[in-house]
């Protein structure tokens, strides 16, 4: 990924609104209801420190610095791993430098304020995380406003601006994270935060879910040594896992997993970045520290002697100072992520220097939400910016305009395309198993099936063209006289709904990308439809000489042939004649006249 760019699922519905399984919107108020803030314990222990038991974490093969394998983990990091920078934690020197680390994974973003207070503008370090991570950002993911009624605020990828060691195991997770995108939900009071993680956005995938809470003033934490964590601050957040694929679990018995994230770094008023000196020197610590039992564990090969507690307390206090990374793009603007589809319309004034606007701040947008009418032209102007979530008003503004039934009409014409795809995938994946089709080996009947697949094709095709016509009828979004020349204002006044202008004039309805993509639709349905009515015409021109034994169709018919032909057929006939005389047969002459004078009568109707 270059520096400029961003992930393209970051402008892609779907990841903002997964249709996984067990995906949901916060219902907050349900949320409220588990009393989920009494199931944090005040006594920092977290359930992780349990995590080290077992014959299998004896090697220390898990530790952040670990040398088993290497150097293959930073081979195949450096040739093809998804996280090709590394920097030291310790790159400061000292301690009185920032580390050039801190700059290259905390960006800034024009939507700032659109960053909950606790992730906005911070670089934070996940203290007491067993896992092979340890700097995170969530600045330069693409972020969207809260709405009334709740939504994702917040996409990110795991695989930017997220770093993890260069050990076999670190790199690995790089693998698996880089696929990993996570939606933001925030409560209205802002004390909770609810990710969301995934990699497929279909129904076959499932988020997973973790769960941040903001320290509140009052809040007090003591660790399990007993000593108080005055480092925690009101504003910070603790981490927590509870049933990660249900986000109303939040029982106390079921909590897995939890740690304190804190800032080692923040961006100031001038945009540079600045190391938050007391967290900073505790990480610098822990990062460039002897762990001092190298004969323990066999020059750091092996955990036998220690318990499963002092294996985590081993992890945790000794973290890796190299780290490996990909630094985040520019993510796209608020206003690119909440974009419009089917049809877009445009209003436009009539004239140059759009005095019938001058004193209206907002203008609404058909199916764009009221957009700030400043330094643009009201005659040239095609506003293609986004929109945002309909409300209530909007809804009744826009909604009604035979949109559902032009997304049934189109659901219709998909629903027999797909009928058209498998029917030709059928008779091709038999072709090449079998290497005939028992079903067009007649001319007649591979006339019928393109007979069949040309009608269907045209009834897709009708059903995507009655649909863009839809939109245009009466009452539909781009009937004109549903808003010019005052029909807007007598159903929504502006001395009732101030925040939308008075449309007089209307100039114009577009389709969006979406119906772009309808048109492109019916161009296919089209041109299956000319094919296969082709072949279906080909095929019906040859039926009648498969019928009639192979012979050219004309021959069957009598036809008027050349007097001279005739009489040769005559003398044969006298031949034949005489032929059964001989053998005591008889053929009359007026049946042979007879039959010469159906001919020539058979031509004169031809």
């Amino acid at each position: 990924m270059s520096p400029t760019s961003h992930p393209e699922e970051y402008l892609d519905p779907r990841y903002w609104n997964p249709q996984c399984s067990n995906f949901e919107l916060i219902d907050w108020a349900k949320w409220e209801a588990q009393n989920p803030r009494a199931s944090i314990p005040a006594v920092f222990d977290p359930p992780q420190r349990s995590n080290y038991n077992g014959p299998k974490f004896a090697p220390l093969w898990w530790w952040s610095r670990s040398c088993y394998f290497q150097p293959l983990p930073c081979i195949i990091n450096s040739c093809c791993g998804p996280k090709g920078e590394k920097e030291l934690i310790s790159g400061g020197g000292s301690g009185k430098d920032t580390p050039l680390i801190f700059s290259k994974l905390l960006g800034s973003n024009a939507d700032s304020e659109l960053v909950p207070e606790p992730l906005r503008n911070k670089l934070l370090w996940t203290e007491n995380n067993i896992a092979a991570e340890t700097l995170i950002s969530f600045n330069r993911w693409a972020w969207r406003p809260q709405t009334n009624e709740g939504r994702v605020i917040g996409l990110g990828s795991i695989g930017t601006d997220w770093t993890n060691d260069p050990n076999c195991f670190g790199v690995g997770l790089s693998f698996f994270l880089t696929t990993r995108f996570t939606t933001i939900q925030q409560s209205p009071d802002g004390k909770w935060i609810i990710l969301g993680t995934f990699s497929d956005p279909t129904e076959k995938g499932e988020v997973s879910y973790v769960h941040m809470y903001v320290v509140q003033n009052g809040d007090k934490f003591q660790n399990w040594k007993g000593e108080t964590m005055d480092y925690v601050k009101p504003g910070d957040i603790i981490r927590l896992t509870w049933d990660t694929t249900n986000p109303y679990e939040c029982r106390p018995e079921e909590l897995k997993y939890q740690y304190f994230p804190r800032t080692v770094a923040t961006i100031n008023d001038k945009g540079g970045v600045v190391k938050h000196d007391g967290n900073y020197l505790e990480l610098l610590k822990r990062a460039t520290n002897s762990p001092g039992v190298c004969c323990e564990t066999c020059c750091y090969t092996c955990a036998c002697s220690m318990s499963t507690k002092e294996r985590f307390d081993f992890q945790t206090s000794n973290i890796s100072d190299s780290q490996i990374f990909e630094s985040a793009g520019a993510p796209p603007a608020s206003t690119m992520v909440d974009r419009c589809d089917y049809v877009r319309i445009h209003f436009k004034a009539l004239n140059d220097n759009g005095i019938y606007f001058k004193d209206d701040p907002y203008v609404g947008l058909g199916l764009y939400n009221h957009q700030v009418f400043t330094e643009k032209n009201t005659r040239d102007w095609e506003f293609d910016s986004t929109c945002k979530k309909f409300d209530s008003l909007e809804s009744d503004m826009f909604l009604e305009g035979n949109l559902k039934t032009t997304a049934a009409l189109s659901f219709g014409s998909i629903v027999l395309n797909g009928m058209l795809v498998l029917f030709l995938v059928f008779t091709a994946g038999a072709s090449l198993t079998t290497g005939r089709v028992e079903l067009l080996e007649s001319k007649r009947a591979s006339a019928i099936c393109s007979i069949v697949v040309s009608v269907l094709s045209t009834t897709s095709l009708a059903l995507q063209a009655v649909a863009i016509d839809k939109i245009h009828d009466e009452g539909g979004i781009c009937d004109r006289d549903s808003y010019f020349p005052d029909e807007w204002n007598a159903k929504f006044p502006f001395q009732l709904y101030p925040s939308y202008s008075y449309f007089k004039y209307f100039h114009e309805c577009k389709v969006g990308p979406d119906g772009n993509r309808a048109k492109m639709s019916i161009i296919f349905s089209a041109l299956v439809c000319a094919i296969a009515t082709a072949h279906a015409l080909v095929m019906l021109l040859q039926i009648p000489r498969e019928q009639s034994g192979g012979r050219r169709i004309m021959d069957s018919f009598p036809v008027k042939v050349p007097r001279k032909k005739e009489e040769n057929a005559s003398m044969v006939l006298y031949a034949s004649d005489e032929s059964n005389l001989q053998s005591g047969e008889f053929t009359s002459t007026d049946d042979a006249t007879a039959s010469i004078e159906y001919d020539e009568e058979s031509v004169d109707m031809f």
